[in-house]
């Protein structure tokens, strides 16, 4: 089992989010601490989208020696041409006339990330309790609180 998949499974690492999948509409899923999972916007029940869907149409139809863009290409697949082809041979040299408006849903995700963050950054901190096998240590060190910050564990 991937990593993305352990993460979209329906299991209590889901940090108790509905099931993270094709049809899941969040604008983010906090996953903890510093950990967000920000998808591509959807394109509707059950359909797969990926972060090309949010160029324009045409611009997916552009042929490069006479391949068209399959952003599922397996390598050498005849006829084809994959994500870094479409990187380096069409958006690099169209960015100047290309709309990058199709970006906003993904990029108003992000905005909300940065904004759950902050409001994480100045809630109130919980004071962290040692784990009982190392509160004895505690005791025993005269370092100041920010130099024995990792005898503690922040349970959430």
């Amino acid at each position: 089992m991937t990593t993305a998949q352990r993460v979209c499974s329906d299991t209590p690492k889901n940090k108790g989010h509905p099931k993270i999948g094709l049809d899941s509409t969040e604008a983010f899923y906090y996953l903890g601490y510093n950990l967000y999972l920000v998808k591509t916007p959807e394109l509707g029940l059950g359909k797969k989208s990926c972060i090309e869907d949010q160029f324009p149409p045409a611009l997916l139809k552009t042929p490069v020696d006479g391949k068209i863009f399959d952003p599922n290409k397996e390598h050498d697949e005849a006829g084809k041409y994959g994500k870094v082809v479409f990187a380096k041979q069409v958006v690099i040299p169209k960015a100047a006339t290309t709309d990058f408006s199709g970006f906003a849903p993904l990029l108003d995700r992000i905005t909300a990330v940065l904004d759950h963050h902050a409001a994480l950054k100045i809630a109130p901190l919980r004071h962290p309790q040692p784990l009982p096998q190392q509160a004895h240590k505690l005791e025993q060190t005269s370092r100041s609180p920010p130099e024995a910050a990792h005898l503690f564990h922040d349970p959430t």
